[in-house]
């Protein structure tokens, strides 16, 4: 098993800011996992960050139609990247 730093956009989300900006409509995050290929390490992250944005702390703030996910880059990592 490999580890891998994923790099993924997210977008169609709606977070009121609360201070008079715009919300917040995208996103950009990276998630460092170990899985067998590029392929399935994808989904690995792709799955984590559906699970902040549906059940865990970013649920209740979300206003938008529905988290949409893109894979940008996908890297092999060590440890101690």
């Amino acid at each position: 098993m490999a580890f891998f730093q994923v790099r993924l956009c997210g977008d169609r989300i709606h977070v009121p800011t609360g201070n008079g900006s715009p919300p917040i409509i995208g996103f950009v995050t990276t998630r460092f996992a170990a899985a067998t290929s590029p392929d399935r390490v994808s989904e690995k992250a792709k799955s984590m960050v559906v699970r902040e944005w549906t059940s865990g702390e970013y649920a209740g703030l979300n206003r938008g139609t529905g988290l949409q996910l893109r894979v940008e880059q996908v890297s092999s990592a060590t440890l101690f990247t």
